[in-house]
């Protein structure tokens, strides 16, 4: 395992023109762009030039401090209000930018709320939509996660949900990434944090991944540790320290992702078939190391790794660079489930890559029992406040 990973080869991008296929084994080029940011605002480079960005970025972080405090404040103080939607609105979100795990945990969610008899709607801004398209990534494989689920994407996400709920006949909203989004009254706030970088190097935007302060947790009525599996006990047990602190009446707990099956060739197999297995990482996520550490931990070898921005929609020419680059190296190509349905879009230059997607599965290590009766105490209770609400307009 640690071979693989000394050996493979990353490369970053914000896109890619076709180029010349590398050999398997050759030394690997510097990281770009993303990666080279995060080793900045991470400590890792070193020296007078690093220090000043630093600097740079940490003056820049507090203007953004200030809009976000400034933004928060016209709603708090009331000369802007806020939009309450005539069901129920459970908020998932989280601190930092990057992925959490939130697309996953929605699906989970959305299930446990159909099998407690509800009908959810998942609304969300939806980044990154190819032209006339009504969903993203996210929302086509949340739809192929749970059939016949009530997907809104729009940038107003409150008029949106509005006009959804006339047409159909849900009863509850699901707010993906809703933390910070004000505009909306929410029922119930959760907030996801990674195990692996819980408070995005302990610095606001730019010069760290948080979009607010960690303080900010206080609002939150659940938060959730993810990604448990890729992280030691004592470091969790400190987090869970931490987070009390920060939020002592929230209902916390632990989830861990899992590779419960791959999809090759058109077959769903055992993440055993990667076992030993030389291959290529592609992915355009939030927090891409996280996938190959998912793909190394079931044994796979991993020498190449091809990192998009979360949201990227493929090129062909890129597709085919790194079919070149798989066939020269005689390497499988592994890539996510969230990204699949943007390589679909490209027809049939998807057959030129030995593709293999993961399928991933979500657990709870711990507090699942006492999230869902939270779950399902703001659900009745923002039923009945709305309720008690309809009432008394009628009686004036």
């Amino acid at each position: 395992m640690t071979a693989a990973r000394a050996s493979a080869t990353v490369v970053e991008f914000r896109g890619m023109a076709a180029q010349a296929p590398r050999p398997a084994d050759s030394p690997s080029p510097p990281v770009r762009s993303l990666d080279r940011w995060e080793a900045l605002i991470r400590g890792d480079r070193r020296g007078l030039w690093a220090g000043c960005c630093r600097g740079l970025l940490t003056a820049v972080s507090w203007g953004y401090a200030l809009g976000r405090r400034l933004h928060r404040g016209l709603y708090e103080c009331g000369f802007k209000r806020r939009q309450s939607l005539p069901v129920p609105v459970l908020s998932v979100g989280n601190l930092t930018v990057g992925g959490v795990g939130k697309t996953p945990f929605v699906a989970w969610l959305s299930r446990r709320l159909r099998e407690a008899s509800h009908r959810p709607l998942v609304l969300a801004r939806g980044y990154g939509r190819r032209p006339g398209e009504k969903l993203n990534e996210e929302g086509q494989w949340l739809l192929r996660q749970v059939p016949d689920l009530v997907v809104v994407q729009d940038p107003n996400r409150g008029e949106a949900a509005r006009q959804a709920l006339k047409q159909t006949s849900c009863d509850v909203v699901v707010l993906d990434d809703g933390f910070q989004h004000e505009p909306l009254e929410r029922d119930l706030d959760v907030v996801l944090v990674d195990a692996t970088r819980p408070f995005g190097y302990g610095a606001l935007l730019p010069r760290g991944l948080l979009r607010e302060s960690p303080r900010a947790l206080a609002r939150a009525h659940a938060v959730l540790i993810t990604r448990t599996e890729l992280a030691t006990e004592p470091n969790l047990a400190q987090l869970e320290g931490d987070i009390d602190s920060l939020a002592p009446r929230a209902v916390q707990g632990r989830i861990r992702f899992t590779i419960v099956a791959v999809h090759r060739l058109g077959q769903r197999e055992d993440p055993s078939i990667l076992k030993g297995q030389r291959v290529a990482v592609m992915s355009g996520v939030g927090h891409p190391a996280s996938v190959r550490q998912s793909v190394e931990a079931v044994g796979a070898e991993v020498r190449r790794e091809f990192r998009f921005p979360d949201h990227h929609l493929y090129e062909e020419g890129e597709i085919r660079a790194i079919a070149e680059e798989c066939r020269a190296g005689s390497l499988w190509c592994v890539t996510t489930a969230k990204d699949l349905p943007k390589l679909e879009s490209l027809g049939g230059l998807l057959a030129e890559l030995p593709l293999v997607t993961l399928e991933q599965g979500l657990e709870f290590e711990k507090g699942e029992e006492s999230f869902l009766a939270l779950v399902q105490a703001r659900c009745r209770s923002g039923r009945d406040r709305r309720q008690a609400g309809d009432r008394g307009r009628a009686a004036k």
